[in-house]
């Protein structure tokens, strides 16, 4: 199916449901009927999903590579796995959240509230030299190791 636009302003494919439309506005499935994309009456648009609850939903189930990502696959700028980890300027990331500034000397990170009386949030980096380095808080104050903390 080729649908073609008559001119520079038309618009090739409108698609309109109905005044109380509460099924799907749009459905892509492969051979086996399953769906691939779903956009439906809500505005939600789904990959690999039936129920999309979010403006973009995606899941990753059964998937072999990445569930999301920005860039291309030479130059990844934001990417999160199937497993869950996100990887900003890293494209294996092997934490729930990791940063690599590339070339640069200098990484800035921005968190929330850090560490109160009863927590410890731990930061893992690496030195100058290339080795391992940590650093949290217990309350007001920051400690820093010369090892990874868990």
């Amino acid at each position: 199916v080729v649908i073609e636009a008559t001119s520079t302003t038309a618009i090739p494919l409108t698609i309109r449901g109905s005044g109380v439309q509460s099924g799907n506005y749009l459905q892509i499935q492969n051979s086996s009927n399953t769906n691939q994309l779903i956009f439906n009456s809500s505005g939600y648009l789904g990959l690999a999903t039936t129920t999309p609850w979010g403006l973009l939903s995606v899941n990753p189930n059964g998937l072999t590579g990445p569930a999301f990502v920005v860039g291309s696959s030479t130059a990844t700028n934001l990417i999160v796995t199937n497993g869950g980890n996100v990887g900003i300027g890293i494209i294996n990331p092997g934490y729930k959240l990791q940063v690599s500034s590339g070339a640069s000397a200098t990484t800035t990170v921005a968190f929330g509230i850090m560490g109160d009386a009863t927590s410890k949030t731990c930061y893992n980096s690496k030195n100058s030299a290339g080795g391992d380095i940590s650093f949290y808080f217990v309350g007001i104050v920051m400690v820093v190791e010369n090892n990874l903390c868990r």
